[in-house]
C-alpha cells in the first residue's frame, strides 16, 4: 500500500534530497533553513524577522533562535527601521553574502546532479505539481502568502492575494 501513497513517496523523496543537499553543502555549515533565511533576506531589503517566519512557515521562537545564530556568526544583523524604530529589520552582512554565493553554487550543483536523469519538461511538471500541492494548503512554493517578496536568485516569489 505505501508505494501507492503520494505522501509517503514525497516524504521518501524529501529524505533523499535533504541527505544529498546536506552532504553537498556541508562545507558551508548552513542548514537548508539557514540558507533560505539568508536567500530571502538578501533579496528583500528591510524584511522583518516576523515576516520571515511567516514566509518560511516557522514559528517566531524558532526563527528568533535561527536569526540569533546567524547574527552571532556575523552573517546577518538586526537594525532598527528608519520608518518605525520599534521595528527590527534584517540585513545580510558582506560575510553572509559571500557564504550565500557559495551555498547557491553548491545547491544548484546538488540539484543539477540529483535531477540529471529527469528530462527538463518532466522536472517543470513536477515543480508545478508540487507548487499546486502547496497552494492547496494556503502556500505557494513553500512560502506562506503574506506580503510580496522580491524574486530570489532561485526564482521564488510570493504573490499578493
Amino acid at each position: 500500500m505505501l508505494p501507492q501513497l503520494a505522501g509517503f513517496i514525497l516524504h521518501r523523496a524529501e529524505m533523499v534530497i535533504f541527505r544529498d543537499y546536506k552532504a553537498a553543502t556541508a562545507s558551508t555549515g548552513l542548514t537548508q533553513a539557514q540558507f533560505a533565511v539568508l536567500e530571502i533576506v538578501s533579496c528583500n531589503t528591510n524584511v522583518m524577522q516576523v515576516e520571515l517566519a511567516v514566509q518560511l512557515a516557522m514559528d517566531k521562537a524558532t526563527m528568533m533562535v535561527m536569526v540569533d545564530r546567524l547574527e552571532a556568526g556575523g552573517l546577518l544583523r538586526r537594525r532598527a527601521s528608519k520608518i518605525d524604530r520599534r521595528r527590527q529589520e534584517l540585513v545580510i552582512t558582506p560575510k553572509g553574502e559571500g557564504l550565500l554565493i557559495e551555498t547557491r553554487r553548491l545547491a544548484l550543483a546538488h540539484e543539477a546532479a540529483l535531477f540529471s536523469h529527469i528530462p527538463p519538461a518532466e522536472m517543470k511538471r513536477l515543480v508545478r505539481t508540487l507548487t499546486k500541492i502547496c497552494a492547496a494548503s494556503g502556500q505557494r512554493g513553500g512560502l506562506a502568502e503574506r506580503r510580496p517578496l522580491a524574486h530570489t536568485s532561485f526564482g521564488l516569489q510570493v504573490q499578493e492575494k
